[in-house]
């Protein structure tokens, strides 16, 4: 792979090769050191392993978000804040989000001469000139909305500086010539917490907002959902693992009763509210108060609702204490709990576990910053990278007799408490979609594991990449079958890491699912399934519309499958594959590029030029068109992303440079931006077509 993958001409490649190197010396030495990055700019590669052309950063710190409160209180009125810039810088790019380290105000603020959040809001903290109630009010309430919102909804990692937990209301500075070398401003005011007082109440509220986190985890858990963001009513709601966040920014406005939705049905109780008396708020909300039952109606995309009460600037954290999950995963002592009620068997004598091979350290450093996850014993996870074929130690067999049924078990429970109201048939097709050998491949391939496995198997490395070049054409997951078949070794890697983690955590199932289920992202839902129908049913319905008759004929030749497709008795297309399975799908998809091709040369005169025209597949049709006429790839934007989170509606353009000069096209509104790419992809063949390019 090309080293400059992620550069372009304006890239420093000199200040590029040495990060890469640094990262590169520092993780051979030292296997468990995190490196962090700061960074403004989402550069692709920036976490990226420096085998694969990245500069090798295990997290990256974004700098955005600490920018953008900054800017909103030195610059924007209260009532003029945008609740969807907020999500969208907070949320950072999404792609990159699981190596996203993120703080509410940054160094600049903290240590280098800029104000931070309490300067700016309460002022240098001169007991001289006290600030008015409200001023006092407002201050000490956005400082733990912004420090709730921004620990909760972005990244894996949070980050304070030394005296900010309690808001530092003065000044930071090194000795350096604008203060003529004075070590007046190079302290911290400690004695801030000695007495009663703003500063008191918000030092209480952060080490209860690190609590949380310990206690739940929160940082461990997938990123959340927002279903909710109000502009008007300057509201945001989200849900991260079991719990429910509810902001109100609105400077003024009250709601006594306002409805956010939930997907589970039950009892939530906040055990979380920036307001408490114990935090400098109000206590607008009562006791009795913290006790809501949803309601039955849909909202927010939701099955239930609750009705909150949700003072002016104010936040809470709701948590669901009749949930299926907290019936069946009480909290208790991790290290007193097994899931036998026998006494707890421990694998994990730290001090007596051997150390790894010397040739693993670096495989194992690189495998744990994946997972987010270090190894107690982390020959359990040398064991996981041990492929039969080599013979002079304990191979992965074993784990992966175990992985196999554990990350069965683990997504079981996963599904039965994610979805209380599906039919067993619909959980079973979730979890098939999900943890297919076909799936588990796929997330091995995508998070590179191959390469750390140790093996001395003649052509497999081969197999694996042509099943990696295949993977990498693809447009949409696939669960069950693409053009070549997974190799059994790589979801075996995978079940066989499960296993390792299993028996590292002491055999934790619920701990082994916050640490694993993200490698599994994205997880396949229902909605996904049902939006994406199986190549054979949609060729079905296509030519049932059309009143003509399909026929699939298979047979062998051999090792290998053979399907043929005979649309009213007349040769389509073939496929072949040694799984009858993919060989009928690779057929399937050929019979629809076929038709799809001649319909778009002759469009039925009943459907009308102007009607909805779209191609099964026309995003890899557009590409393979491309390189065969050895144009540039195809460059996709996205031109129109409007609507509320569960309504959302996209419109791509895809550009074509030519040889008479570049190709534009906008496609039809979609509900997904992939839908929306193929939508245009479709019309842009149907102009190349048109304008007799192909």
């Amino acid at each position: 792979m090309a080293i400059w993958m992620y550069c372009n001409q304006y890239v420093d490649k000199d200040a590029s090769m040495y990060l890469m190197l640094a990262n590169e010396i520092l993780h051979f030495f030292h296997p468990n050191i995190i490196t962090i990055a700061e960074d403004a700019t989402f550069y692709p590669g920036l976490c990226e392993p420096t085998s694969q052309g990245g500069l090798g950063f295990d997290y990256y710190v974004n700098l955005s978000a600490s920018e953008m409160w900054s800017s909103l209180l030195e610059s924007t009125p209260d009532h003029e804040w945008s609740m969807s810039k907020i999500i969208s810088v907070l949320l950072g790019n999404r792609q990159y989000a699981n190596k996203m380290i993120i703080y509410a105000e940054n160094h600049n603020q903290s240590i280098s001469g800029g104000r931070s959040l309490a300067e700016i809001l309460l002022g240098q903290g001169n007991e001289q000139a006290p600030l008015s109630d409200e001023l006092l009010r407002r201050g000490s309430s956005l400082i733990k909305m912004i420090k709730l919102i921004t620990f909760t909804v972005g990244g894996r990692g949070y980050l304070n500086f030394m005296g900010n937990e309690f808001g530092h209301p003065k000044r930071v500075e090194f000795p350096m010539p604008s203060n003529k070398f004075s070590f007046s401003l190079a302290n911290r005011c400690w004695d801030l917490l000695d007495k009663e007082g703003v500063y008191r109440d918000l030092f209480c509220f952060d080490k209860d907002l690190m609590k949380l986190d310990e206690n739940e985890r929160l940082l461990s858990r997938r990123l959340p959902t927002i279903h909710h963001v109000n502009d008007s009513n300057m509201v945001i709601s989200y849900i991260r693992g079991p719990f429910l966040f509810i902001f109100n920014f609105h400077p003024s406005n009250s709601y006594q009763g306002y409805c956010v939705g939930v997907d589970e049905a039950g009892e939530y109780q906040a055990i979380l509210n920036t307001d408490e008396i114990k935090y400098g708020g109000q206590g607008f909300i009562k006791e009795e108060q913290y006790l809501q039952r949803t309601i039955s109606r849909r909202v927010d995309g939701q099955q239930n609702c609750l009705e909150v009460p949700l003072p002016s600037r104010t936040a809470q954290v709701d948590s669901n204490f009749t949930s299926p999950m907290n019936q069946f995963f009480p909290k208790v002592d991790a290290d007193r709990y097994t899931y036998f009620h026998a006494p707890p068997i421990s694998y994990n004598h730290v001090n007596n576990c051997p150390s790894p091979s010397p040739s693993m350290v670096a495989s194992i450093a690189a495998v744990e910053r994946i997972l987010n996850y270090s190894f107690r014993n982390k020959r359990l996870l040398e064991e996981a990278l041990t492929h039969p074929s080599y013979s002079d130690s304990a191979s992965y067999q074993r784990l992966e007799f175990l992985g196999d049924a554990v990350l069965g078990l683990a997504f079981t429970n996963h599904v039965f408490l994610v979805y209380p109201k599906l039919e067993p048939g619909q959980l079973s097709l979730i979890r098939a979609a999900n943890i297919s050998t076909e799936k588990l491949a796929r997330v091995a391939i995508k998070h590179r594991l191959f390469q750390f496995v140790r093996q001395n198997a003649t052509g497999l490395d081969d197999k694996v990449r042509e099943f990696a070049e295949a993977v990498s054409q693809e447009e949409d997951a696939i669960s069950y079958g693409g053009s070549i078949k997974a190799p059994k070794v790589l979801a075996d890697i995978v079940e066989s890491l499960a296993a390792a983690v299993y028996v590292d955590i002491n055999f934790d199932l619920i701990k082994l699912w916050e640490i694993i289920g993200g490698l599994l992202e994205p997880i396949a839902t229902l909605e996904d399934l049902q939006q994406q129908p199986q190549p054979v049913t949609v060729l079905f319905e296509h030519c049932q519309k059309l009143g003509k008759h399909v026929d699939i004929k298979h047979w062998k030749k051999g090792l290998t499958n053979i399907t043929s497709v005979y649309v009213d008795g007349e040769f389509v297309a073939s496929g072949s594959s040694e799984q009858k399975q993919i060989s009928k799908l690779n057929a399937v998809k050929g019979a629809l590029h076929k038709l799809s091709q001649s319909m778009s040369a002759k469009i039925d005169a009943d459907d009308g030029i102007n009607e909805p025209f779209e191609i099964e597949g026309a995003k890899q049709k557009l590409h393979e068109l491309c390189c065969k006429k050895k144009w540039e790839r195809p460059i996709y934007q996205l031109e129109k992303d409007e609507g509320p989170p569960h309504e959302k509606k996209f419109v791509s353009s895809v550009k074509v440079p030519t040889v008479d000069g570049i190709l534009y096209i906008t496609g039809d509104e979609k509900a997904r931006v992939k839908e929306a790419e193929n939508s245009a992809a479709s019309f842009m063949i149907r102009a190349l077509q048109e304008s007799n390019y192909l």
